[in-house]
């Protein structure tokens, strides 16, 4: 993009001067105590870009905040109905927030480091815009070059295990479209269509979105999943509301501390949002002509905006789902739910496509890994190399996906091992080894509020652990 003279005064200025609801976030100015001191300098790095009316500056905003958002609602919500079954509404509820905030704020804690490490490379005349969009760069800032191993094959092991637990929904959830649109004569047929679109699916859709170069190029699959995750919510509560109450619904069981640590252990995958947050952050600079630190406070907004939706949404599924089926019914998959109810038939087709769209926005950082290895090696990534890298990761992950039990079991373990690490663990060492928080009480204050963070979801994710390996292995 060409570059032009930096203006005095934001574009968006004006914009978010006259819309109200985002003027409210602005003088809600809380996330301001969670700033640190950051060397400022006149060559603060701004991405140039060429200038857009207003109604450009909206579309790009808001293509930054729903890729944001819809990298974070996806396959997972699919078991938060079961930890209805667990707890209580009302706990759940209190969980979601807790968990919710939890991980917005390791986020943020992210932001706060990827800005330190730019501002303090441009101060120092050696820094490019380019060099911090990864969790790879900035952990061997962190803790060098060991460390950076140890957090990308951390990370490229919790990707590789969630694809799996994706293809799996999609292999599941095959037969029954296949019904609902052919309406096979016999079984043998159904099984050969079911197979036939499976791969159809894999290798004229989901393929070619895994090859797209960037997650801005993602943007026509970020709106369509997102709105069907938002129309399966819609359709479970006017299911609700319009059939008869089931005394089954409001049945007791008893609920343990392992209903709690499982409930949280799926919610921490379902609010993953740490793996696609610096690419989604770097869209977000070049589109806004302002210094590291406004584009990070307006990514915290998008944080906040995104954990309060996400939060709505899955407790108004997980709450209809219960009141629809009884907590006795609903089971770790709510697919398997929705195949038996013939009113559903238009929800599941949309939940086949929601995971079907948001799979290259979970595939994409696997991906990016894998190119990173072999750009260190061998130099600048072709396209060639980029096909050969997305099949071999495809197929491999097709092939492991018949082998894996319930979703629910594996979104759990990947929340309680593989989440706990890379969403709770790396942003307090990143912040705690980056970030000048001794400097200011509030860097203190968000100092001791991620380590206790920390210290509280290891105690959680040991627990259910422990009881999700044991209640696998005796049944």
């Amino acid at each position: 993009m060409c570059g032009v003279q930096q203006p005095a005064r934001s574009e968006y200025a004006p914009l978010l001067e006259k819309n109200r609801i985002l003027r409210s976030f602005i003088l809600f100015r809380w996330y301001k105590n969670l700033n640190i001191a950051i060397p400022k300098t006149k060559d603060d790095p701004v991405l140039p870009l060429q200038s857009r009316g207003r109604h450009g500056a909206w579309w790009e905003l808001s293509h930054v905040f729903f890729t944001l958002l819809t990298s974070v609602v996806g396959a997972g919500m699919l078991s938060i109905p079961y930890t209805f079954t667990l707890i209580t509404r009302w706990e759940a509820l209190i969980s979601l927030l807790v968990v919710g905030c939890s991980m917005g704020l390791m986020s943020i804690a992210i932001l706060h480091a990827n800005a330190t490490l730019v501002a303090n490379d441009t101060f120092t005349q050696n820094g490019s815009t380019n060099k911090y969009l990864s969790f790879h760069s900035i952990a061997v800032e962190a803790g060098g070059p060991l460390f950076g191993y140890i957090v990308s094959i951390s990370i490229a092991i919790a990707i590789y295990g969630g694809c799996v637990g994706c293809i799996r929904i999609i292999r599941d959830i095959v037969p029954f479209v296949v019904s609902i649109i052919l309406d096979p004569s016999n079984a043998a047929v159904e099984t050969t269509l079911s197979e036939s679109l499976l791969w159809f699916t894999f290798v004229l859709v989901v393929f070619p979105l895994c090859m797209l170069k960037s997650l801005s190029d993602l943007r026509f699959s970020s709106y369509v999943g997102f709105s069907f995750s938002v129309y399966l919510t819609l359709s479970m509560l006017y299911r609700s509301f319009s059939s008869e109450k089931s005394e089954k619904a409001i049945q007791s069981r008893p609920i343990t501390l392992s209903n709690y640590t499982q409930s949280i252990s799926i919610y921490n995958y379902a609010f993953l949002m740490q793996l696609n947050l610096l690419p989604i952050f770097q869209q977000l600079r070049k589109c806004r002509k302002e210094r590291i630190q406004k584009s990070r406070d307006m990514m915290s907004i998008f944080i906040c905006a995104v954990v309060v939706i996400c939060t709505l949404l899955y407790w108004l599924l997980g709450s209809s789902s219960v009141e629809l089926y009884g907590n006795k019914k609903v089971q770790g998959n709510i697919l398997l739910n929705l195949k038996s109810d013939p009113r559903m038939e238009l929800p599941v087709l949309a939940v086949f496509l929601t995971v079907v769209l948001s799979f290259p926005l979970l595939f994409h950082p696997l991906r990016d890994l894998c190119d990173d290895s072999h750009t260190f090696n061998n130099g600048e990534t072709s396209l060639l190399t980029r096909a050969k890298i997305a099949s071999l990761l495809l197929l491999s992950q097709l092939m492991l996906a018949v082998w894996i039990p319930g979703v629910q079991v594996v979104f759990a373990f990947t929340g309680a091992s593989s989440c706990l690490v890379i969403g709770v663990m790396f942003p307090a060492i990143f912040y705690t080894k980056i970030c000048p928080w001794r400097k200011t009480a509030h860097g203190i204050a968000l100092f001791c509020s991620l380590w206790t963070i920390m210290i509280f979801y290891s105690i959680v994710s040991f627990d259910a652990i422990r009881f999700l390996t044991f209640s696998t292995f005796s049944t």
